[in-house]
């Protein structure tokens, strides 16, 4: 059944269900198992940009843009950066 041909009611039980599911299969092990994956995995080639993220300022940082604008190629140089500095992958905030 096509999810247009639902109504909004439906629809909304529906979304709310599969959320439900996916925040159940996403517990803390599944978590810690997905970081291990992504952390033992070498990044992609990086190709160095003019810009910068203002880092260091204690702040959340939000990346907003349309689709394929290099957010997630600004967040692959700040982890080699910080690599190069020394910053160990595991390292807790105070």
């Amino acid at each position: 059944m096509s999810l247009f041909r639902l109504t909004a009611l439906k629809r909304a039980s529906l979304c709310i269900k599969l959320i439900l599911y996916y925040s159940i299969l996403m517990n803390k092990e599944t978590l810690k198992y997905i970081y291990q994956q992504f952390s033992a995995r070498p990044l992609p080639k990086l190709y160095a940009r003019n810009y910068q993220l203002p880092i260091g300022s204690g702040k959340i940082l939000t990346l907003v843009g349309v689709r394929r604008s290099d957010k997630t190629f600004l967040l692959f140089e700040l982890i080699e950066k910080l690599k190069k500095q020394g910053v160990a992958p595991d390292k807790k905030r105070p």
